[in-house]
């Protein structure tokens, strides 16, 4: 069998993590997996914001009053400019992808949906896209612990 259809076929969703930070190599590869998906009409309509700050891990948990992330120290939260032609299929794709390169290089994830469901939508959750960069008028989409 070969490497990809391996990868794929071992590929689970992991609901435990210990302390150990992804390195800032494997994040950046995790992320560019996600750059490197197909998307409607090559509009590639996404931004990632990777964070592993402490703090801001802890206002995430804060804005959506517990922690749907299983105790990870670092979450990729993906947006999408609801205007694509194909947001949610092309960021789902790019999701899949980034668990496809976690996978292939020993990082644990899981996809969290919660995010996508009215956390930036308070002025505190504003505020918190703000910190993060994300783009006026994008959504969030989801989440990777």
């Amino acid at each position: 069998m070969n490497e990809v259809m391996e990868c794929i076929m071992n590929r689970r969703s992991v609901r435990a993590y210990n302390d150990e930070l992804p390195t800032g190599e494997q994040l950046e590869t995790i992320i560019k997996a996600g750059l490197y998906a197909a998307s409607g009409m090559n509009d590639q309509p996404w931004y990632f914001a990777a964070v592993q700050q402490p703090q801001l891990v802890a206002q995430a948990r804060e804005l959506l009053g517990g922690d749907p992330f299983y105790g990870a120290n670092t979450i990729i939260f993906a947006f999408v400019d609801p205007q694509a032609h194909t947001p949610m299929q092309s960021v789902s794709l790019a999701l899949g992808n980034m668990m496809l390169a976690a996978e292939s290089l020993g990082v644990c994830s899981c996809w969290i949906n919660a995010p996508s469901k009215g956390m930036f939508d308070s002025q505190q959750g504003q505020a918190f896209a703000g910190q993060l960069g994300v783009p006026a008028g994008y959504r969030c989409a989801g989440s990777l612990a």
